[in-house]
């Protein structure tokens, strides 16, 4: 389900592997066929792609969450304009 059953995300699927191993391989390793879709995604989604992936990055890299201005301090972000729109659409 995750994979949409896409044929060609199907077939990089190996035989007896489990759905969290397979979308492990499809996405979180450095070839999968799924592991620069981040970056595609975000750039087709957002004018503005960078500021969108420094909110993700920033917000993966604190489990326990930022506040507006703690991710507009770690993306080194302006406080206005398209910042309100990153973080309220991700954050």
């Amino acid at each position: 389900m995750s994979l949409g059953g896409i044929p060609e995300y199907l077939n990089g699927i190996s035989k007896g592997s489990s759905a969290a191993q397979a979308i492990e391989k499809i996405c979180f390793t450095p070839n999968g066929l799924l592991a620069g879709e981040f970056s595609n995604l975000y750039r087709s989604l957002f004018d503005k792609a960078d500021h969108h992936i420094a909110v993700v990055r920033a917000l993966a890299s604190s489990p326990q969450g930022l506040t507006r201005q703690e991710i507009i301090t770690a993306c080194g972000l302006p406080t206005g304009g398209t910042t309100n729109y990153a973080v309220r659409r991700i954050g």
